[in-house]
């Protein structure tokens, strides 16, 4: 079901006439990408990604108001083209949001994400309070560093498991940005290009929810833990935490390492099934120590799987 259901919704947000039906389309992609955040709120609670979980609703929420404004019209009045890509800019913000997600500098990092922003969306801005609307046109760096941005989710979440809704994302801002990115500078799409990167984000939200935890054999808490944050956090941050680790393992001599699917033996490279028990309670400590500059300790408590110690 999960698997027919993305598809479903970017047919369903492709071809849409602008219109009654065009509004009816833009509030139920976004009330239900909203809803779906709403539902994630729980667990961003828990860590550092309450930033990035806020960028991802203000982004959806003023991209969609937009979009619905943008769907009562037979032309599009020109301060709304501008005003979709300021709020189109404001859902580029989360990807960002995570790279600063370590306490205690994840809330000066609020200030980085702002200047991007506006950097960004400073074109857009002026054609808006000048009233043109349209015409604008992103200098060569803002471009690039556009491009960046939208290309970010996918960097960093591709080696973990929710690399299809990262996908997701980047397509619908593709969309969304075509006419404005150097390389493009056209729309991709004949149909409204909100319309479908709301379907887009929709199906991403969707397919992030449902996207399950894969299969592996059961191993130690240790393991679940850290391929718990290394999916939450992605890329960057993962590989952060997985040099401190391999660090403290080398200093003190312990007969594994952290690899990215887990802790192997360092003679075998073979996936432990447990950790010896006369090293368990210094590495605890390390990745515990480590994490907790992303998560609480309720957090690290609710990876360990029933029936595992």
């Amino acid at each position: 079901m999960s698997n027919l259901a993305a598809p479903t919704i970017l047919a369903i947000s492709a071809g849409i006439p602008r219109g009654a039906f065009g509004l009816a389309v833009a509030a139920t992609l976004t009330g239900i990408t909203v809803f779906l955040l709403l539902l994630a709120w729980p667990v961003a609670k828990q860590t550092t990604l309450i930033g990035p979980w806020l960028w991802c609703l203000g982004g959806v929420g003023g991209l969609g108001l937009v979009e619905i404004a943008l769907q009562r019209q037979e032309t599009a009045a020109p301060w709304l083209l501008a005003a979709r890509f300021i709020a189109g800019a404001l859902t580029l913000c989360p990807s960002v949001a995570v790279l600063g997600a370590k306490r205690p500098q994840n809330r000066a990092w609020i200030f980085v994400v702002l200047a991007l922003w506006g950097i960004i969306s400073l074109a857009s801005m002026l054609s808006l309070v000048l009233g043109r609307g349209t015409g604008f046109q992103l200098a060569d760096l803002r471009g690039a560093i556009l491009w960046i941005l939208i290309l970010l989710p996918a960097l960093n979440y591709v080696p973990t498991r929710f690399v299809w809704g990262s996908l997701l994302v980047v397509l619908g801002e593709v969309i969304l940005f075509a006419e404005n990115l150097p390389l493009l500078g056209r729309p991709l799409l004949e149909t409204d290009p909100g319309l479908v990167s709301l379907g887009c984000f929709a199906a991403a939200a969707f397919v992030i929810w449902t996207t399950p935890a894969p299969a592996r054999r059961v191993r130690h808490s240790l393991d679940h833990c850290w391929l718990a944050f290394r999916d939450l956090f992605g890329l960057f941050w993962g590989l952060r935490v997985q040099e401190r680790v391999n660090a403290a393992a080398a200093q003190n001599g312990w007969p594994f390492y952290l690899s990215w699917s887990g802790f192997r033996d360092i003679d075998h490279h073979r996936l432990l099934v447990a950790i010896p028990p006369a090293y368990e309670r210094a590495l605890k400590q390390t990745l515990t120590g480590l994490l907790r500059r992303f998560v609480s300790a309720a957090w690290i408590a609710a990876q360990r799987p029933q029936g595992i110690d």
